[in-house]
């Protein structure tokens, strides 16, 4: 279990290296790849179905996953605010989440996703006080039904990074420098691939979420104008167009600057009373043109209204990056291990047992109280029903 939470390694990987330690009489077994994966999902089922701590202030954190195919599965997992109240720190960690809900669909839209919410608040007997998510369309439609089924005013918040990659998406669309920079540094990148120069090379530029990763190609820019040492003749050639976007490499570099320190500053504080002002303070020496200002302007309005939200003296978290990485997690495993239900399968169980606690104690009540049984009926209805 700690090979593949803290190693990431894959049921594979794992089931190979014990055949090493057994061969060299490390241990007394060598269990299958399989094995490995029946283990794995005892806990993760146990993680998802066990009594939630009803006094708690929760806050869910939701969002859609795909692995391949049409299905998503909306994950939804729980952060104890009560519980961050103690740490100065609000990064949030995999083990910070408890796993709620992980629900697949071959149709999401907002009654699904209201319907799997209300069914998950039944069950577990709570009402969260907040949801993040990244304000996606059917997850906003599924949240506002999801309030009135429950007749609660639970706090609806929005993702700071995919705020900020909209405002991104707003500062870039037909923005004509940008479109000629981004189709020159696919060229760039053909021309130094298999060369001297491939270390220079450009990033990939993504086709998804490409808002979310500008500071990516941006920050590669920025490298190459800083570059000091000499270049080669070949090299330069190809890469000497860069030079002819210095003022606007430099706008676009405040953009991310500031986008960074918003993110920055909600990952760490989250939306609360002070967030605007730390922020304010992160920022407060840095150069601005007069677009970069109205980013900044607009980012705080941000901040102040999701803040204003929340109860007196409450906090909240402000980012779903951790979730995020949970999905990049689960991928990581999943890889090259077949199902039949359009990439989701049972393994979504994985990203249930990869968050929370890892104790001797929990593994030895996962596999006592888990039948294989309960699993596959589990599946059966939630992936393929």
């Amino acid at each position: 279990m700690k090979w593949k939470q803290g190693a990431s390694m894959r049921f594979r990987s794992i089931s190979a290296a014990m055949k090493v330690l057994h061969q060299e009489a490390k241990v007394n077994r060598a269990p299958s790849h399989e094995t490995c994966i029946q283990w794995d999902l005892k806990l993760g089922f146990h993680k998802l179905n066990r009594p939630k701590d009803a006094t708690s202030d929760w806050c869910w954190i939701i969002d859609h996953v795909i692995a391949q195919g049409a299905t998503k599965c909306l994950s939804v997992m729980g952060v104890r605010c009560d519980a961050l109240q103690e740490r100065s720190d609000w990064t949030l960690m995999f083990q910070d989440l408890e796993p709620f809900g992980l629900i697949p669909m071959h149709r999401s839209t907002g009654e699904e996703v209201s319907k799997a919410l209300y069914a998950i608040s039944q069950k577990t007997g709570i009402v969260p006080g907040f949801v993040l998510s990244d304000r996606g369309s059917d997850l906003l439609l599924g949240l506002k039904e999801f309030q009135k089924m429950v007749g609660s005013n639970i706090v609806v918040l929005y993702d700071i990074c995919h705020k900020i990659a909209r405002e991104y998406e707003k500062l870039f669309t037909n923005n004509s420098d940008w479109e000629d920079f981004k189709e020159k540094a696919n060229y760039c990148k053909k021309q130094l691939h298999c060369t001297n120069g491939a270390s220079f090379a450009p990033p990939a530029q993504r086709k998804k979420a490409r808002y979310l990763n500008v500071d990516i190609i941006i920050g590669w820019a920025r490298k190459i104008l800083q570059h000091n040492d000499q270049w080669d003749e070949r090299v330069y050639e190809k890469i000497k167009w860069v030079y002819s976007y210095k003022e606007q490499i430099k706008i676009w570099s405040q953009w991310v600057e500031v986008g960074k320190h918003f993110r920055d500053q909600l990952r760490i504080s989250g939306f609360g009373a002070d967030t605007k002002e730390l922020i304010i303070d992160r920022i407060s020496s840095l150069s601005m043109n007069e677009s970069t200002q109205e980013l900044v302007c607009t980012l705080l309005d941000f901040v102040s209204e999701e803040t204003s939200k929340l109860p007196v003296g409450k906090k909240a978290p402000g980012t779903t990056e951790v979730i995020e990485s949970l999905f990049g997690y689960f991928k990581h495993v999943k890889n090259g291990l077949w199902d039949e239900n359009g990439g989701v399968g049972r393994l979504i169980l994985t990203m249930a047992s990869r968050v929370g606690e890892l104790t001797s104690e929990l593994i030895q009540n996962a596999f006592n109280e888990v039948r294989q049984r309960d699993i596959f009926t589990w599946i059966r209805e939630s992936c393929y029903g």
